[in-house]
């Protein structure tokens, strides 16, 4: 399993680069400050799924259905993605946004 994590883009800078994170650098940023997105994938799902749930966790804690938000092939669209990164979150600071199950190659550009 591995996660992919962007860097920190310097300010005024639009594209950030991606940082290939192992399931030891995924540990340390789930128990420090989570920010970005991240990217799962592998030959092992139960594994990209499990960090994925310690990540949602760490981010929206177990019972938080206000910042949680999961789309998937039904429900996927580039404009919903960008509408959910623009909504705030409530009552928290952060909001986890899960984009799973999507078929890439079919979805609408």
């Amino acid at each position: 399993m591995s996660a992919r994590a962007p860097k920190p883009a310097a300010p005024n800078t639009r594209a950030a680069s991606v940082e290939l994170l192992t399931p030891q650098d995924l540990d340390r940023r789930i128990k420090s400050d989570v920010t970005g997105a991240y990217f799962f994938f592998g030959e092992e799902d139960y594994l990209a799924r499990a960090y994925a749930d310690r990540l949602r966790e760490a981010v929206t804690g177990k019972d938080d259905v206000f910042n949680r938000v999961v789309l998937d092939d039904d429900t996927y669209s580039p404009q919903t993605l960008s509408d959910e990164i623009q909504t705030l979150p409530m009552l928290s600071d952060k909001r986890f946004i899960e984009v799973r199950g999507v078929d890439f190659s079919r979805a609408e550009a």
